[in-house]
């Protein structure tokens, strides 16, 4: 199932009526997504390098690539040999904005198109703990009318608003599933609200489910079919992309590994279950931890700096974090098989304290013909790839191509810092 839209706009261009009955109307629809389609994935393209990717035949090609012309869906142009024409989807002009909500800050972008300018938000803060999502409404919403007036865009002039939020998003009831780390959200409107207040239509996901989709379009996944993203933030939460695809199973909830159990006998997660990996290995979890041994001003992003300076403690809870999501990507493994598992997110951060007890627990506990394939990666996005995940739920949604995406979006980003891959099983 697509991702979770709401409209208060129209997105891009609008859905083409359904053809008249008919299987040679039937046909010749399916044929022209797939022409679409290869535009949109692979950029410009002769008619005969359509013919070849599509399987269809050169005077099918043609006759396609006159009618989509002729509805303004594509533009036909000269070649740079003289002889062929050149297909490209029809340039999109306007904006994409990309919103990222997290437990404690909102952070947005606007991309101009087709210039490919960005502009970032100053960041904003947010409260989920409030027992009414209005407030946060209103900083979210101020967040994203200060960016249109900083570039001087209006709310007709934008194609599309993608947002990534850290709460699972149901697809049966196209709301964010109510869960007591976010209460004030727990009517699940937030996005219709924002929608309405913006006047902008909103295609939503979850931010682990975003930063896969961008990893898959812009960083380690450019050329993986097959694999699993780890968001270790403040919770725990994992986006599967399967045969290039993002799989959101029957419910749309699929990759919530942080409610997979680890010790029944553990503490009890906020959800209810005892001893499952939130309530062991998130970011949550640790500084709860912290808190609990009197450090009342503990924080994530300090616990992350001290294990990297070396801190006994703070090396000890991260490296335990890290073996207890080893443990649940080991059942990951042993039922996916993918061909790699992305570490992201605020945790992926401390580097080998984390990643190593990982690594390990891959190692012990997957079978070597299963786990031999997989390696252990880290994200190339890093601490943008949910806010770049928010823009390619964008790209999704309006059908904008691949030349008509920003260079700076097509190119696959240096990773600062990266450390080399481990792989998992050797």
């Amino acid at each position: 199932m697509s991702a979770v839209t709401f409209s208060g706009m129209s997105a891009g261009n609008p859905p083409r009526p359904a053809p008249p009955g008919g299987s040679q109307a039937v046909l010749r629809r399916a044929n022209e997504r797939r022409v679409l389609e290869a535009l949109r994935s692979g950029g410009a393209a002769s008619q005969a390098a359509l013919a070849r990717s599509t399987a269809l035949s050169r005077q099918t090609v043609n006759n396609l690539v006159r009618s989509l012309a002729e509805t303004g869906d594509v533009e036909v142009s000269a070649g740079a040999n003289g002889r062929e024409t050149l297909v490209s989807l029809r340039a999109a002009t306007g904006a994409m904005i990309g919103v990222a909500l997290g437990y404690g800050e909102a952070r947005a972008v606007l991309v101009d198109l087709p210039s490919g300018a960005r502009t970032d938000a100053v960041p904003a803060p947010l409260d989920g703990g409030r027992e009414a999502a209005s407030d946060d409404v209103d900083v979210i919403v101020s967040l994203i009318e200060g960016l249109l007036t900083d570039c001087g865009v209006t709310a007709s002039d934008v194609l599309g608003l993608g947002v990534s939020v850290p709460q699972p998003l149901d697809a049966r009831t196209q709301v964010m599933a109510p869960t007591p780390l976010m209460p004030g959200w727990a009517d699940g409107s937030l996005l219709e609200v924002l929608s309405q207040r913006l006047g902008i239509a909103i295609v939503a996901e979850n931010d682990a489910n975003a930063a896969a989709l961008a990893e898959l379009r812009w960083g380690v996944g450019r050329e993986c079919t097959d694999f699993v993203y780890v968001m270790a933030s403040w919770g725990l939460g994992a986006g599967i992309i399967a045969g290039g695809q993002l799989f959101r199973g029957g419910s749309g909830m699929a990759g919530e590994i942080g409610h997979i159990t680890i010790d029944d006998r553990g503490p009890v997660c906020t959800c209810g279950k005892r001893g499952d990996l939130g309530a062991l290995a998130s970011g949550r979890a640790l500084v709860n931890q912290l808190r609990t041994l009197g450090d009342s001003d503990a924080s994530l992003e300090r616990l992350i700096h001290e294990a990297r300076s070396g801190d006994v403690l703070a090396t000890r809870l991260i490296a335990d974090s890290g073996r207890y999501i080893g443990m649940a990507l080991a059942h990951v493994v042993g039922i996916l098989a993918p061909e790699r598992i992305v570490l992201g997110g605020p945790l992926s951060d401390a580097g080998p304290v984390f990643s190593d007890p990982i690594a390990a627990a891959l190692r012990d506990m997957v079978i070597t013909p299963v786990a031999g394939g997989t390696e252990l990666a880290d994200s190339q996005l890093g601490a943008d790839a949910a806010l770049l995940g928010a823009l390619a739920l964008v790209i999704e949604s309006t059908g904008i191509g691949t030349e008509a995406v920003p260079a700076w979006l097509r190119a696959t980003p240096a990773s600062a810092g990266a450390r080399p891959s481990a792989v998992a099983s050797g």
